[in-house]
């Protein structure tokens, strides 16, 4: 049987390829660029699949070849793990997006970091990209935390062609959640959908709010209103905001219309800047500080 290893070439291999390059040919640079890209390519490849080994693929295939073996059991002894994509990476990746796949590294990270006394609320999911990321995070992060996301969960016109051409079909006026929920379900998280309009949000009853993800309320009237109820649940030096559409105004043509956000926060001492994400799109980060 032949060895499904064999038509792999690994990144070691193109490296001394290069050392080769270096050693004395003409074009170095050209030709060393090129073995770079696909070193390059080869760790994308990488973080992107699966690849476990298991006993039988091991006594199949590493019979005969004393170095792979003997690697195979130094890992195993070390407890190292291959970079993987593991499958609720995919699922996750594969949820049509309007950003949160986008970000979807920090949002991982700010929610692994949330402790485990505390809960993440998320306002405007749409089918539940971001939502995925968030839940990886809190996989990551071992912390249990509940979510609590909070959208209309409607197909609206535009939605349904973004989301078509992101391989989803949606029907007129939808009811999305179903949707959503069968996706999230894939990541056994403790998450609470409320399915309302941003200014039909009544009461918030969950625990104190370690991070706050909003990518619904640029509008002036959803901005107060969800301000009015989550702030107050905002501990300072430990919130984490993440503003989808912070920047948003820049290039929507809408102006003043989505500025609010960006008007509240200036100068606002209660909320310390940290970074903006994407720099060609519009999220930022905010740590909540507190009244002085």
């Amino acid at each position: 049987m032949n060895n499904p290893l064999s038509k792999f070439r690994t990144i070691c291999e193109v490296l001394r390829e290069i050392n080769d390059i270096c050693q004395g040919t003409e074009n170095k640079d050209r030709d060393i660029r090129i073995k770079l890209a696909e070193c390059e390519g080869m760790a994308k490849k990488m973080s992107r699949q699966l690849l476990e080994y298991n006993k039988d693929f091991i006594e199949e295939h590493f019979e005969g070849n004393e170095d792979l073996y003997k690697d195979w059991k130094r890992r195993k002894k070390k407890g190292y793990k291959m970079i993987v994509e593991s499958k609720l990476e995919t699922i996750a990746n594969k949820i049509p997006s309007m950003g949160g796949r986008e970000i979807g590294k920090y949002l991982r990270e700010y929610a692994s970091q949330v402790k485990s006394n505390f809960s993440i609320v998320e306002v405007g999911a749409w089918l539940g990209a971001g939502t995925a990321q968030i839940c990886l995070g809190i996989l990551e992060g071992k912390n249990n935390v509940p979510l609590f996301v909070y959208d209309r969960f409607f197909a609206s016109k535009s939605e349904i062609e973004k989301a078509g051409k992101q391989g989803v079909k949606l029907k007129p006026k939808q009811n999305t959640l179903k949707v959503v929920s069968k996706f999230i379900s894939n990541f056994n998280c403790r998450v609470k959908f409320n399915r309302c309009n941003i200014t039909a949000i009544k009461k918030y009853k969950g625990s104190k709010i370690g991070m706050y993800v909003d990518d619904a309320s640029k509008s002036s009237d959803k901005f107060k209103h969800v301000m009015k109820i989550f702030k107050k649940h905002f501990v300072p030096g430990e919130t984490i905001l993440v503003f989808m559409d912070y920047f948003y105004f820049e290039w929507s043509g809408h102006g003043e219309k989505h500025k609010y956000q960006f008007n509240y926060m200036q100068g606002n001492k209660e909320f310390e800047f940290i970074k903006r994400l994407l720099p060609d799109k519009s999220a930022a980060v905010f740590l909540y500080r507190g009244k002085k």
